[in-house]
């Protein structure tokens, strides 16, 4: 018998290394596990010593689920992070530890280990450092990086820039609520596609996840039964041949109960509770947990109510032990006379931990492939909505351009679906408007030009009448034989002339808006003509003119001169005309200009225009004087209109009107600063 004092110091000297400033030594061993010695000495009588002699050993498994994550502070638990990851300890090439995974060769290669200190390995879906030391090899190995795992990387590297660069837009916009803007029907249609989208992608994860979810907790359940199944078959080679277990119980290597749970339990990995008939705890291979109150000593309330009343043979539930859940089956344990000797319990603590990994792992998975699909289906959606609102544009800018009583153009479009007929009703409808608008010309003109007869054959026949009569009262005093007969001659030869001069001028004025000569524009100083035609009038003898242009010197436009100067002599006309007897007119000719206008102001202080005639001002052959065609102004309209400008007034009851004239502007010149194109 070697002295036991003698053996451990032996094997101090020989296996161990002290830790500085403490009782402890680190004994090297071939296990590969951390494994450390102390003794504690101390007299017992004078000149007898006596000692405790500790080992302390780690567990091969780091990780141990179930009761054990109870029983162990969470800041105790060792490396949570190498959890996925597995390790192995090799001495002189043989594996004398393994942790993990994956399946290490019992004899490491030689690639491995005389390869320098580290060495980097890649096998498949696997990546694995070799570190060397002397006799001694680790190896490290994790998962490799797959292209899928890159691409859901890509997805959040893609997904958070995005919702960035998204941010940083509303802040920058000056009118953030123009992003949501959803009037135009191209981005409801983007809109709907994405909404479409985003509410499929949610049906299949939320399927994926239900589905995943019950297949697990079947798979896990049909597991738990079958090891249940197992245990008790175990016990049944055991114990079936006992009347009862609730006065202890013991064999040859098994000083209680408790110790062939403990077994079981390591065979098995898992831990074994058994409840007596009445429901209280007889044994099992976690006693620690009862002793430290974790866990009551009787049964499940109801796993005992389904046991004994329902006459189940199993029940599987969810029980919680503070905030650990986990699944719990229980069985009846009979002997050999199918007496109920006690009911088997087995928790099952892994299918939460695995079930919140595999649900985490498919969420991140379906919701990373979702997000890419999703911007790749987004792209395609922009792509579909602008081809297939295209057309749609396409005959907006079509119609935007129809101009009544012009030719329009024809869409192209060969699809024969509800655009395509959408398009070829703009088509005929086009024909159909230019067809209408030329009927509507022709009969506006015929209308007009048959007014115009009737205006002339009115405006003839006036000075008709009082020519016959003119001409039967000199007949008369010829017959007569007045005395005066020459003095009649003479008045009478007046009066004629004079009613031919109007009627020749009916007819001049007549043939002059029938042709109206066609514009030559050119660059006309406007200031320049107006100073031209107002040297016309200048001798008005119940009327003063002025002209006021500000700072402007200069303003030219682009116009046909003449037809410029025919605007302006109407104009200066009318507003002579507007003036009543018995007023000194006040003619005031202003001038103003914008960047891109100019306009010319006739102002007067003649009797106004009354309400009634407003609407007819610039309608051919209507005149408020008693002698004319009524053409001046309808005449000045078409001038202004060639050239690109609009004429409009306004004006006061007996106070005078205003005739303006606006213009397209090249440029202006104030002093000596030119402005404009």
């Amino acid at each position: 018998v070697e002295n036991c004092f003698a053996w451990f110091d032996s094997r101090i000297r020989n296996e161990g290394d002290t830790i500085t400033g403490t009782d402890f030594w680190f004994m090297h061993n071939q296990a590969g596990r951390a494994w450390y010695f102390s003794r504690i000495l101390y007299n017992v009588a004078p000149g007898i010593t006596n000692g405790l002699f500790i080992e302390l050993v780690s567990h091969i498994e780091t990780y141990l689920a179930g009761y054990p994550e109870l029983l162990l502070d969470i800041n105790h638990q060792r490396f949570p992070k190498l959890k996925d990851i597995s390790y192995a300890k090799y001495i002189n090439g043989t594996l004398v530890l393994r942790s993990g995974d994956y399946p290490y060769d019992s004899q490491i290669t030689p690639d491995y280990s005389g390869g320098g200190e580290y060495v980097f390995y890649k096998t498949r879906g696997y990546k694995h450092l070799y570190y060397s030391l002397g006799d001694m090899t680790l190896a490290l190995t994790t998962a490799a990086v797959t292209p899928l795992d890159r691409l859901i990387t890509f997805a959040y590297l893609f997904i958070i820039p995005l919702l960035y660069a998204f941010l940083v837009l509303i802040i920058l916009t000056r009118h953030p609520a123009e992003l949501l803007n959803f009037d135009s029907f191209r981005r409801k249609l983007q809109m709907s596609f994405a909404a479409v989208l985003a509410l499929v992608f949610i049906i299949v994860i939320a399927g994926a996840l239900m589905l995943s979810t019950k297949q697990f907790k079947t798979n896990h359940i049909r597991l738990l039964r079958e090891k249940a199944t197992s245990i008790a078959i175990e016990l049944e080679h055991k114990l079936s041949s006992e009347h009862t277990l609730e006065k202890g119980w013991q064999d040859e290597g098994y000083p209680t109960l408790n110790h062939l749970l403990v077994k079981f339990s390591n065979v098995f990995f898992t831990d074994i509770n058994l409840y007596s008939p009445s429901g209280m705890l007889l044994a099992t291979s976690r006693p620690e947990v009862f002793a430290r109150k974790l866990e009551g000593s009787m049964i499940d309330p109801v796993a005992f109510g389904v046991l004994t009343t329902g006459s189940k043979e199993e029940f599987i539930g969810e029980e919680t032990i503070g905030d650990l859940k986990y699944i719990s089956a229980y069985l009846p344990f009979y002997n050999d006379d199918n007496e109920l000797m006690a009911y088997i319990n087995v928790p099952y603590f892994a299918m939460q931990n695995l079930l919140k990994e595999e649900i985490s792992n498919l969420v991140v998975t379906l919701v990373n492939f979702t997000l890419i699909f999703l911007v790749l289906m987004m792209w395609v959606a922009v792509f579909l909505s602008e081809r297939i609102t295209s057309p749609l544009y396409m005959l907006q800018q079509a119609m935007a351009s129809v101009v009544y009583g012009k030719a329009n153009e024809h869409i192209s479009y060969s699809s024969r679906d509800e655009v395509g007929e959408l398009v070829r009703q703009y088509n005929r409808m086009t024909d159909e408007l230019e067809d209408s608008a030329s009927k509507l010309a022709r009969t506006e003109r015929e209308m007009a030009w048959r007014e115009m007869a009737r205006q002339i054959a009115h405006e003839i026949k006036n000075p008709l009448t009082p020519m016959k009569l003119n001409v039967q009262q000199l007949f008369k005093s010829w017959n007569d034989k007045v005395s005066d007969f020459d003095t009649r001659l003479r008045n009478f030869t007046d009066n004629q002339i004079e009613y031919i001069d109007n009627l020749s001028n009916i007819a001049t004025a007549f043939s002059y808006f029938a042709r109206l000569p066609g514009a030559e524009p050119t660059e006309v100083d406007i200031i320049a003509q107006l100073k031209t035609t107002l040297g016309m009038f200048g001798s008005a003898e119940n009327a003063d003119i002025t002209l006021d242009t500000g700072r402007i010197t200069k303003a030219v436009i682009m116009a046909d001169r003449e037809h410029l100067n025919g605007i302006f002599s109407n104009l200066l006309k009318n507003a002579i005309q507007a003036i009543p007897s018995g007023r000194h007119g006040q003619i005031r000719v202003q001038v103003n200009a914008d960047p891109d206008k100019v306009r010319v102001s006739f102002i007067d202080n003649g009797t106004g225009i009354r309400d009634e005639l407003i609407s007819k001002m610039f309608t051919p052959n209507f005149t408020t004087k008693s002698s004319g065609m009524g053409l001046g102004l309808s005449i000045v309209k078409r001038y202004v209109e060639t050239a690109g400008g609009r004429i409009w007034f306004e004006t006061e009851h007996n106070k005078g009107s205003s005739f303006i004239v606006e213009f397209p502007l090249l440029f202006t010149v104030d002093g000596d600063e030119k402005t404009g194109i």
